[in-house]
């Protein structure tokens, strides 16, 4: 089986209390939505951050992170770290896995492909020459939500502002599976998503969309929902994963249930939603992957959090955790073929891939040997499988 990821693969840099200054943070901290200040728990682009500053980036990077040195580089994005998850639990499996991203000629393209080379995954990035490979800088507070963790992301779109629809070849749409991930951080394509799962669609393929907080809509109306894309995109949708803030910014909605009502009525075949520490959401149509599956409520990883209360040394952040979700539940899919598979199976897996995330830095975990992976995730899935058997 083929699968392709096309959308979002960058590099972070991580940083936590102690290397970035809380006290710049709360004076950039955002006042009314869109208006481009720092967001608790979303996504700013750098550009319109430094308009909210009123200072160049650079200078203003320097005057939030301090100590740049003690910040912790990794591969991130929900287009690619999903695909890598998958890949690394699927490692001895017959199927190949391709991702389809943008990046400029600099030290973080060169990093990015570092990472991937360590996987089995087919790289196949649009370079653009005297544009920046996209960059993003998460602060994370690992005090903050009782002690679960939270993160602030300031993007950098730099190449991923000028990619569009057309610029990515007709070879990765001709895959069993396409993941569209975090394509709201390419701007141009997003304005486009409609005609890109059009194409998919066309060519016979699954489509999973993983979305990302779309700070260029909200940026031009916090008050309407986001639009995905010029018609609507939702009815070529197989499968749509997000968290609640992005589903009910998407739907226009109060809360996720809601949210969950308009995807599905909008035509999305299938929708899981995370909410954090908070339960999953999660439903499909009989005419799915997973059959029809009513709305459902599956509650998080319980061995996790006992796993950290007993030894918080372990609790890095919280950084990649969706993405690792993801990843999880497109694994489930292709271990079953693209064919019918339990929903509760992909949420299974998928919520023990994203709790695992929070006992390492970033988003990719870097494995010591293939199969590394699957394996310590083994007694996680064990125990999260044992917990949901009362579904």
């Amino acid at each position: 089986m083929k699968v392709s990821a096309i959308g979002c693969c960058l590099i972070d840099y991580l940083f936590h209390e102690e290397s970035y200054s809380k006290s710049v943070f709360n004076e950039y901290r955002s006042v009314s939505p869109g208006d481009g200040g720092l967001l608790v728990g979303g996504l700013v682009f750098g550009e319109q951050l430094a308009e909210f500053a009123r200072l160049p980036f650079d200078a203003l990077l320097r005057h939030l992170i301090p100590h740049p040195e003690k910040g912790i580089e990794n591969i991130g994005g929900p287009a690619a770290v999903s695909l890598i998850h998958a890949a690394q639990l699927l490692h001895d499996s017959p199927h190949s896995f391709h991702f389809h991203g943008v990046a400029g000629d600099d030290v973080e393209y060169r990093l990015i492909r570092e990472h991937i080379a360590k996987t089995v995954i087919d790289p196949r990035f649009l370079i653009l020459e005297g544009e920046r490979t996209p960059t993003t800088y998460v602060l994370n507070d690992r005090h903050a939500h009782g002690g679960k963790g939270e993160r602030t992301f300031v993007n950098l779109l730099g190449s991923a502002a000028h990619v569009i629809e057309a610029d990515v070849g007709d070879d990765a749409y001709q895959s069993d599976i396409v993941l569209f991930g975090g394509t709201a951080l390419w701007p141009a394509f997003h304005t486009r998503i409609d005609q890109a799962l059009r194409r998919a669609k066309a060519e016979g393929a699954l489509t999973i969309v993983g979305a990302v907080f779309d700070f260029m809509n909200e940026h031009r109306s916090s008050s309407e929902k986001w639009p995905f894309g010029q018609e609507s995109g939702y009815p070529f949708v197989d499968l749509l994963v997000c968290d609640a803030l992005e589903a009910r910014r998407m739907s226009g909605q109060r809360d996720a249930e809601n949210a969950a009502a308009f995807f599905d009525e909008a035509g999305v075949g299938a929708g899981i939603i995370t909410q954090g520490a908070k339960d999953i959401i999660a439903w499909s149509k009989e005419e799915s992957v997973f059959g029809h599956t009513p709305l459902t409520r599956f509650p998080v990883c319980g061995y996790i959090d006992e796993l950290l209360e007993k030894d918080p040394s372990l609790r890095k952040d919280t950084t990649g955790c969706g993405d690792n979700f993801l990843g999880g539940v497109l694994a489930s899919i292709v271990s079953h073929g693209a064919k019918k598979c339990s929903m509760v199976d992909a949420v299974t897996l998928g919520g023990a891939s994203g709790g695992f995330a929070l006992t390492h830095h970033g988003g990719m975990f870097h494995e010591a040997y293939p199969g590394e992976k699957r394996s310590v995730l083994e007694p996680v899935l064990k125990a999260y499988s044992e917990q949901l058997g009362m579904i």
